[in-house]
């Protein structure tokens, strides 16, 4: 059993089990401590085989289970930074530099096109809305190539048009604040005259060099629910992990949710690939 902080373990302990079938078994912790900070505070319980089995290997994790504990809301002011994101404008751009960073954003497109860290560029395409996906099994239901399902899915995001929808920008501004800069920008995703979606964002640069993107996107009553809400680009650098704090470490959309525990998760690049035979999520 662990129970963790964000990931991080704040006690944890491990029990032998003696359990006759159909029977029960009573553990008794001992006393948790108290979070020092804020976070999503998980308890969670693991049954797993201490020796091999003919079925299974050492290690191997029976059964699982989370349950979410009280959580401690954050009072923690950020610490003050003295820097200040320089904001320069020019006809086709944003551009905002703080120490050995740079972010430009197109003025015509309203996009973040590009970043630099030093003088190493980051993206090899810009920072877009994201609302469709190589479709999943679920997604093509009992569709065949010769008998397509119009009640499938990606055939419903194909005739409504999410696959070829293009963006329009509405807005993008640029404001200098006390500590940060903050770009606005709004745009209607639109297919054949109809716009199906309405995505506004906030990109706001703070003194530390960070960047916090907050998307509000509004979706049109009479188009079919997107299969995502998210943001793509390509990357200049190949990472050789990846890592992340939510749910895994598998895919989990709706009908594999509950089979995904909440965690800190780490893993090779080439972990998260698999070769199907045709295009789909990994």
């Amino acid at each position: 059993w662990m129970v963790a902080l964000d990931g991080k373990p704040l006690a944890s302990g491990e029990v032998p089990l003696d359990v006759a079938p159909q029977g029960k078994q009573l553990i008794e912790l001992p006393e948790l401590p108290q979070p020092e900070s804020a976070g999503q505070l998980w308890f969670t319980v693991r049954v797993v085989q201490p020796n091999a089995t003919a079925w299974s290997e050492a290690g191997h994790i029976s059964a699982w289970q989370q349950w979410r504990l009280a959580e401690n809301l954050s009072v923690t002011l950020p610490a003050a930074s003295h820097a200040i994101p320089h904001l320069t404008t020019s006809e086709m751009d944003f551009c905002i530099e703080l120490g050995n960073k740079r972010w430009q954003f197109n003025r015509q497109s309203g996009f973040l096109s590009q970043m630099w860290i030093g003088d190493k560029k980051q993206l090899l395409t810009p920072l877009r809305d994201q609302f469709t996906r190589a479709p999943l099994d679920n997604d093509i239901g009992v569709s065949e190539a010769t008998r397509i399902d119009p009640n499938a899915w990606v055939e419903r995001w194909k005739a409504a048009g999410h696959y070829q929808a293009e963006a329009a920008l509405l807005q993008c501004t640029a404001d200098t604040l006390a500590d940060a800069v903050l770009i606005t920008t709004a745009h209607a995703w639109q297919h054949q005259g109809k716009t199906l979606f309405i995505s506004r964002k906030t990109y706001r640069i703070d003194g530390s060099g960070q960047m916090a993107i907050t998307v509000d996107v509004e979706v049109a009553s009479d188009t079919p629910h997107p299969a995502r809400i998210g943001l793509n680009c390509q990357l200049a650098q190949v990472a050789e992990r990846v890592n992340w704090l939510g749910l895994g470490p598998q895919e989990n959309y709706p009908d594999r949710l509950t089979a995904a525990c909440f965690d800190r998760w780490d893993l090779p690049l080439s972990d998260m690939y698999t070769p199907y035979v045709f295009p789909s999520e990994n």
